[in-house]
């Protein structure tokens, strides 16, 4: 438990520090003024309290990717509290913010165009492409795994004493009307403005999802129970044998950097006022999903590396069965059960938001405004079947593409805001180092994971260290293409003058296009 406190002050602490940092090398003004006000329509663009977007962002981002994640990671043992702590201080809360803030700056556009804009025309059409297929997929898990959790409620007692009768209904019917419920409220929610879904359904949803929290972060302390120390973090815990690197960093998605909030920032950027309220919404949600997937972390330490606990991996979800182990141990019936509902929440308020962002991503490819509901369901009702359809895989497989299209993602986006700097002449090494490790990390999984190419741990790892390499080599190449263009530019400002500097540059523009 000592590591659990030190790891959630640590958070805290480079939120109030580092975030600070990040804000001031970005250049927050706020006296700019924000496309909510710009391009307000009532639908997607429109201006909204500083709390209401913070939390809204907070319930987009903290899926079930923040509870799942963090238990399969626990697996690898208490080296999953380190990545958590450094990988939100440091990756995860720069990547939100980034993505958030550039967007801002260019008019809330998606993902996709903001990569467009500082890594060219062939990485947007790649990203624009593979960023949909990764939103369908994530609205998908987070339509099967939000039903998964509550169909085991049809084992509780408490369900039984009002009336549930288990045997007379089964459990994938139990299982499929929640898909069924679930995939309803995913409709309603990208089809109408997002200040409608915040007003109706997120005051109670938020509610239900920091209570639930705040119960299993007492229930740790309360009950004291033996969770596995940080000193412990370099023994192989992990009972399938996987290597901690690179694995672990690509398991434990969200709670540490997810590319699915690149995908999240620029909607909420869409509703800000000013620019200042960016460090508390990006970079503050951020911090607050580690803190809870340092808390589910812990718990599932417990049950997996305890003294006196063997652990065998076996063909169920082991998030699951560490969610009924904390609920049934440390709970009465009837908070067991709420509990588990709020743990679904968490999966469904970002599953819309999932089919919400590939809805904008597409009307900013096709050039379609949102205002006409017409257009909004002609660009969601094929996302809704591709993601219907998607309901029928294997889940366990849907979680493993999802977490490697998620961190891939989170890399493209991190190695774009590391451009972004450097074209602005600000630190860029705040973004460099963590898209660089995030490199290593998705190429040496590419040659060590099972269902790939599953070459032996340190072969992979030095294929993983030697494309990092080239990467930054390249990075390095093009920087210093850019810094001989600048130095250009400077000397033509100071011979020509900045109107007639300005004149020039514009009919160059003009003559290339």
């Amino acid at each position: 438990m000592i590591s659990l406190s030190v790891s959630i002050v640590l958070l805290l602490v480079g939120y109030f520090l580092y975030s600070r940092i990040i804000e001031k090398v970005f250049g927050a003004d706020p006296a700019r003024k924000t496309p909510a006000y710009e391009k307000n329509d009532g639908v997607d663009f429109v201006p909204m309290p500083q709390w209401k977007v913070a939390l809204t962002q907070f319930f987009n981002i903290a899926g079930l990717g923040a509870v799942f994640g963090a238990v399969m990671g626990a697996l690898f043992g208490p080296a999953a509290f380190i990545w958590i702590v450094v990988g939100c201080v440091f990756a995860g809360g720069v990547h939100d913010y980034f993505s958030g803030m550039i967007s801002l700056r260019h008019g809330g556009i998606s993902f996709s165009e903001i990569v467009g804009e500082y890594m060219g025309n062939g990485c947007m059409q790649v990203v624009r492409v593979t960023t949909i297929l990764a939103l369908v997929l994530t609205g998908m898990v987070f339509v099967l795994s939000p039903a998964e959790v509550l169909s085991t409620l049809s084992d509780s007692t408490w369900l039984e004493h009002i009336g549930f009768d288990r045997e007379s209904g089964g459990s994938r019917p139990v299982f499929f009307f929640w898909v069924c419920l679930i995939f309803a409220y995913y409709v309603f929610a990208v089809i109408c403005p997002i200040d409608q879904i915040t007003r109706r359904f997120y005051p109670v949803f938020g509610g239900m999802i920091i209570l639930t929290v705040c119960i299993f972060c007492f229930c740790l302390y309360y009950y004291l129970p033996d969770v596995p120390e940080i000193t412990q973090a370099l023994q192989d815990h992990h009972p399938a044998g996987y290597p901690v690197f690179p694995m672990l960093f690509v398991t434990l998605t969200c709670g540490a950097i997810s590319g699915f909030h690149a995908t999240q920032s620029p909607i909420m950027a869409r509703c800000l006022v000013n620019e200042k309220m960016g460090r508390s919404v990006f970079y503050g949600a951020m911090i607050a999903e580690g803190i809870i997937a340092l808390i589910m972390a812990a718990i599932a330490s417990h049950v997996f590396h305890s003294p006196g606990r063997n652990f065998v991996l076996s063909e169920g979800n082991p998030a699951t069965a560490v969610l009924q182990y904390a609920t049934s141990h440390w709970m009465g019936p009837f908070l067991g059960t709420f509990a588990m509902i709020g743990v679904a929440l968490f999966a469904v308020t970002s599953g819309d938001t999932a089919f919400r962002a590939a809805r904008l991503m597409l009307a900013d490819i096709l050039h379609l405004e949102q205002h006409s509901l017409r257009n909004r369901l002609f660009l969601s009702i094929p996302l809704f079947v591709a993601g219907f359809l998607l309901i029928f895989v294997n889940f366990d497989m849907a979680w493993r593409h999802f977490s490697f299209f998620n961190q891939s993602q989170g890399t493209i986006c991190l190695w774009m805001l590391t451009i972004y700097l450097a074209r602005k002449r600000k630190n860029y090494w705040i973004g460099l180092v963590p898209s660089s490790f995030m490199t290593m990390v998705i190429a040496a999984y590419l040659f060590v994971a099972p269902e790939l190419l599953e070459l032996p741990t340190w072969l992979s790892n030095l294929f993983g260290c030697v494309i990092m390499s080239m990467c930054v080599l390249l990075f390095f190449i093009w920087k210093a293409g850019v810094d001989i263009e600048n130095s250009r530019n400077d000397i033509s400002r100071i011979i020509n003058g900045p109107d007639n500097f300005n004149r020039v540059k514009e009919d160059e523009q003009t003559v290339q296009r």
